[in-house]
């Protein structure tokens, strides 16, 4: 298993929006017509922030591995 060293206020992010997240998908936000639209949007818009082409693919899981670059990767019991 891997270990990043990250600040509190990243910590606290992360932790925020996964409760949001949570949240919304409990009131059934997964359900509305649009949601799956909004991810493909996403997903295309974030094409030009990693410089890809727009025909290259792109998910959720790329973004987490391109973004966890950014995190110093630290040993067990650092």
């Amino acid at each position: 298993m891997k270990y990043y060293k990250v600040s509190e206020k990243d910590l606290q992010y992360f932790i925020e929006c996964r409760a949001r997240l949570e949240a919304l998908e409990a009131g059934g936000v997964d359900n509305w017509s649009w949601y799956g639209e909004s991810y493909e949007d996403y997903l295309e818009d974030m094409k030009d922030e990693y410089d890809m082409e727009i025909d290259e693919d792109l998910d959720f899981l790329d973004i987490v591995n391109k973004e966890i670059q950014k995190f110093k990767e630290v040993k067990e019991n650092e």
